[in-house]
């Protein structure tokens, strides 16, 4: 038994909830050791593996730290995945029979799961989360740590961590030439508040009111251009595949034959090799992986085995895709009309409705999926939590044609989510008229106009824009008797024509 048995999966369920929020920032921002855009789903979802074991496992039980351990390594994904969840496992399984929590225990723990971290890496790299975990293993950069309380000691930690993160900024030259920081390192940092909260309640605050922006500037710093001429001078604009496999640990010296039988492929790059008292899990970018993945079978059982084209992945970082999912016949023409690919599940069980959203699942990590009604938005939230699917929930039509507006396919899919969530969310979102009301006469829509402004309860100096299907545009154009602005002097008002079907138009308010 062990103090830390009911605040460790706490202080993980806090990290889970962080690292969603934050996930579409790190992956904005994701350049090593490939500018591929998954960083913060990784860890997202790395951790989120482990969600439902603590929300079933019997929290007092000696073995709960190791099983979530367990679970959390066996689960990890991608690079950042897999790092992280070896200095986790590293740290928890050498909480598992602590009698007491103090920290000297927390930072013995982390130097525990740094080294672990640390040698599981194939070309360990300063200036990414390796320089956090470093830096909050030392005890230099505590005051007083065997007398120090709790709430303090958590307090230095997440100011180290930031100041780690903050130094990876001069650190890979890849960083330096997109201006940013590294993503991982970020990640990581987040971790940490999350656990700090635990002890100390401020923690949160200052992550959210802190550290989120600071992280969200350099979205804006980030200088692709430059990071781009940096990749064509040093021969990188082909990046193979990401791989990964599960190996049966057969004795102490399983990875270390691993890593001899990866030794004879120079070709490989980003080699991870971690393990447990069971398995060995391995990570690896590589061209030409299928010999690799011949030479592993025919030496280790091997459990299971993945790759994924990162090529495709950095193709598509800074591009992406919108899929309208709608219950509603109606409101799957009005986005056909626009353009856009719709999947309408009005007719389809609820057994069939998640398979008939994600198609054949090829190409998921570039689309965004929009809802158009509460119904919707709740079922594409359910696969936003178990698939990591990039989802806006807008619960209801005007909403939805809202975020189509402001869709943006030369953003990422994170960054357009980050965005359109935001503009629904706060803005005031109404419907002027629909088919069966179509005003017949410029003095007719002016009207409707001035009465749905005048519901909408717009504040002064607010901005109103109106959304017009082409017929009711070009009705107004034809008459120079509709003047919003002298009505409404206090407000700025702007009006456009939207590709809506007849007679449909909106009005969103912010």
């Amino acid at each position: 038994m062990t103090v830390l048995n009911a605040t460790i999966p706490n202080m993980l369920m806090q990290a889970i909830t962080n690292l969603e929020h934050a996930r579409g920032t790190l992956n904005q921002i994701n350049v090593f050791p490939v500018p591929d855009g998954d960083t913060g789903t990784n860890m997202y979802l790395t951790l989120n593996s482990c969600k439902e074991l603590i929300n079933s496992h019997n929290k007092t039980a000696a073995s709960s730290i190791s099983d979530i351990a367990d679970n959390i390594f066996l689960n990890s994904k991608g690079n950042s995945g897999v790092i992280l969840s070896s200095f986790l496992h590293g740290c928890l399984v050498s909480l598992e029979h602590t009698p007491t929590d103090s920290p000297s225990i927390w930072i013995n723990c982390f130097q525990t799961g740094y080294a672990k971290a640390y040698a599981s890496i194939g070309e360990p790299r300063e200036g990414t989360m390796l320089s956090v975990m470093k830096g909050i293993s030392d005890f230099s950069n505590y005051d007083h740590p065997d007398t120090m309380k709790l709430n303090t000691f958590w307090e230095q930690v997440t100011q180290a961590a930031w100041n780690e993160t903050e130094k990876t900024a001069d650190g890979l030259p890849e960083l330096q030439a997109a201006e940013v920081i590294d993503s991982g390192a970020a990640g990581l940092t987040i971790v940490l508040y999350s656990f700090a909260a635990s002890y100390n309640e401020d923690s949160q605050n200052i992550m959210m009111s802190d550290f989120m922006p600071w992280l969200e500037n350099y979205v804006g710093r980030f200088n692709q251009p430059s990071l781009n001429n940096y990749l064509k001078l040093h021969q990188t604009e082909t990046w193979g595949q990401c791989c990964q496999m599960l190996i049966t640990k057969e004795s102490a010296s399983t990875k270390e034959q691993i890593g001899e039988a990866m030794g004879m492929f120079p070709g490989t790059s980003s080699l991870v090799i971690s393990e447990t008292d069971s398995v060995c899990k391995i990570h690896f970018h590589s061209s030409e992986p299928e010999p690799i993945f011949s030479r592993l079978q025919d030496s280790f059982e091997v459990l299971n085995y993945s790759q994924e084209n990162m090529d495709d992945q950095v193709d598509n970082h800074f591009a992406s895709n919108i899929t309208i999912v709608t219950d509603d016949i109606p409101a799957a023409e009005i986005f056909k009309h626009g353009g856009f690919e719709t999947v309408p599940i009005n007719a389809v069980s609820r057994s069939h409705a998640d398979q008939t959203i994600l198609g054949d699942s090829s190409d998921l990590d570039r689309r965004l999926f929009l809802s158009t009604s509460r119904t919707t938005a709740a079922r594409l939230q359910q696969l936003h939590e178990t698939m990591g699917l990039s989802v806006i929930t807008a619960d209801s039509l005007p909403s939805a044609l809202t975020a189509s507006t402001f869709f943006d396919e030369t953003l990422t899919v994170d960054a357009n989510q980050t965005e359109l969530n935001t503009i629904i969310e706060e803005m005031n979102i109404l419907v002027l008229d629909g088919n069966d009301t179509i005003p017949s006469s410029p003095k007719e829509l002016f009207q409707d106009l001035t009465n749905e402004i005048k519901q909408s309860s717009a504040p002064k100096h607010a901005l109103v824009t109106i959304y017009l299907s082409k017929d009711l545009h070009q009705l107004l154009e034809s008459s120079s008797e509709i003047d919003l602005g002298r009505t409404f002097p206090d407000l700025e008002i702007q009006i456009f024509h939207h590709p809506l079907p007849k007679g449909v138009s909106y009005i969103t308010v912010e």
